[in-house]
């Protein structure tokens, strides 16, 4: 090479000098000899300097060739990466935009919150309408016992009326019999002062031919009475038995009709209070329709359901898109971080180039 070469003058030269040293007859001719040889070490010098650099140079520039391969793979898997990363945000973002396309986030939570603050409402409407169903059996209950009351009342009326005809009645015939016997009683006194051919002190005859055949039996008599007595008694505790048992009804009958006036007031009460729910909740069936409301509180519950899941898939959706799209902004931003890399190192072995160029003129140059 151009080195080798002028190392090899160097040399020959050098040998020359230390051989005719001694030779004064050639000073001038050494002395440009000298001049030479030490142009001819600046200029190896310089070489082996330029040499050194475009080594240098080469190294470098291959080395930049192997980081250049180096990111631009990592550029495309970070490429290919990004592809997957924007097709799962597109997928989730239209999984999310087919969730909102009736009703958004903000609509939903409001749907539910109406729900949630409906059900004490619900609640109050549910008590009301258990009060009034439970205010209606007792209503129907005390009309049923009502009616029999008054039906009982009716019959021990008419059986009263009977024993106080039958006790009427059979006073008279206990006072009949009493006034029987005791005219008896008296006649056979005057029968017994009865005297033949003597006057009787009643009717002034003297002759007492009927007497005898007159005679009652007292003892019969009495026994009669004592029968009409013992009757009458019955007929007069029987009657004081019924009385009680009639003031026992009439007293239950005006409970239950005080029961019932207040049931109704009550019933009254509970439909203006339902009546207030119906036009908070929009209910469309009437007080007394439990499975209706069964029906409605079911219907209100799985509604509730039905948003809280859309909720949940929704907040589950646009955390995964959010998740998404921050892989994808990071992978945009690594992506961005190779390219500029790339670039700078683009513009190194430009410069490296340029630089390996020039050094390689210059040695030409310098050997020529």
């Amino acid at each position: 090479t151009g080195l080798t070469g002028l190392n090899e003058q160097l040399t020959l030269a050098q040998n020359y000098l230390t051989e005719h040293a001694a030779d004064s007859a050639v000073g001038e001719q050494l002395s440009g000899w000298s001049a030479s040889l030490e142009q001819l070490e600046r200029d190896n010098q310089s070489a082996q300097t330029l040499q050194k650099q475009a080594v240098g140079i080469d190294s470098q520039l291959n080395e930049n060739s192997k980081v250049k391969q180096r990111i631009q793979e990592q550029w495309q898997n970070l490429s290919e990466r990004l592809n997957q990363q924007q097709a799962a945000l597109a997928e989730k973002e239209s999984q999310y935009q087919s969730l909102t396309i009736e009703s958004d986030t903000t609509t939903l939570e409001n749907q539910l919150a109406t729900i949630h603050h409906r059900w004490p409402e619900l609640h109050s409407a549910q008590e009301i309408q258990r009060r009034y169903l439970q205010l209606d059996k007792d209503k129907t209950h005390s009309q049923s016992e009502l009616q029999t009351s008054q039906t009982q009342a009716e019959a021990l009326s008419a059986q009263r009326n009977t024993l106080v005809q039958q006790y009427q009645e059979q006073t008279q015939h206990y006072k009949d019999l009493q006034q029987l016997v005791s005219q008896e009683e008296q006649l056979a006194q005057y029968r017994q002062l009865l005297k033949a051919d003597e006057e009787c002190p009643l009717c002034g005859a003297t002759e007492h031919p009927k007497s005898s055949a007159m005679a009652i039996d007292i003892p019969e008599t009495v026994g009669r009475k004592h029968q009409a007595e013992t009757l009458l008694n019955q007929l007069e505790q029987d009657g004081k038995a019924v009385r009680e048992k009639l003031d026992c009804l009439d007293l239950k009958i005006k409970q239950l009709q005080s029961r019932l006036a207040e049931l109704h007031t009550l019933e009254a009460e509970l439909s203006a209070l339902w009546q207030g729910r119906v036009e908070t909740l929009q209910l469309d069936f009437a007080i007394n329709d439990q499975q209706s409301m069964q029906t409605f509180e079911q219907g209100s519950k799985n509604q509730s359901e039905q948003l809280s899941k859309q909720l949940k898939q929704l907040s589950q959706l646009d955390k995964e898109r959010q998740s998404h799209k921050e892989a994808v902004n990071v992978t945009e931003r690594e992506s961005d971080k190779l390219s500029s890399e790339l670039k700078l190192l683009e513009q190194s072995q430009q410069s490296l180039q340029q630089s390996s160029q020039k050094t390689t003129q210059e040695y030409t140059v310098l050997i020529e």
